[in-house]
């Protein structure tokens, strides 16, 4: 029997009153054959939680995505701005005493096409280590171009110094 709860609790722009949704492990998680037992490391069907509200981006203020699974806690809390086209995910996973965390921010620069910016941080010691800094451009044929900053010698030379 799976103990897996999994809830989204989300504000909208109109709204001062917190709204509940519970999702089962079959509404969340994608299906594969022969799967007896889902787990919280599974993959989901959305990439976002809120793909899984039928609410448009635009409408929602904040977002939190909550799962928990006997020791291990994964809570993904959204805040959305400019009109849905900009959020910060602060994604915190716990497996008993380990605690990791991220902060993921992602800035629509243009539009037509679009140019989002992606940030993503992982927390370490208490600091912010930039791990992967992108703008990514839709392209007319329905493709992406990614154009990749470098943060690896930053992620280095933080490292050493929080790690010291």
């Amino acid at each position: 029997m799976n103990t897996m709860k999994i809830e989204i609790r989300y504000l909208l722009n109109s709204s001062k009153d917190w709204s509940n949704l519970s999702l089962t492990c079959e509404e969340y998680f994608e299906e594969y054959e022969d799967i007896k037992e889902y787990s919280i490391d599974d993959i989901p069907k959305h990439d976002l939680a809120h793909g899984y509200l039928n609410i448009s981006p635009k409408d929602i203020s904040q977002l939190v995505l909550s799962i928990s699974e006997n020791e291990k806690i994964k809570v993904h809390s959204f805040t959305f701005w400019n009109h849905g086209d900009n959020f910060v995910i602060n994604i915190k996973d716990q497996d008993f005493n380990v605690l990791e965390e991220q902060i993921i921010v992602s800035n629509l620069l243009e539009k037509e096409p679009n140019k989002t910016e992606v940030l993503r941080f992982r927390k370490m010691n208490g600091s912010l280590i930039p791990t992967y800094h992108s703008i990514i451009i839709d392209q007319p044929n329905g493709e992406q171009e990614e154009v990749l900053f470098d943060t690896s010698n930053l992620k280095e030379s933080l490292r050493e110094k929080i790690l010291v």
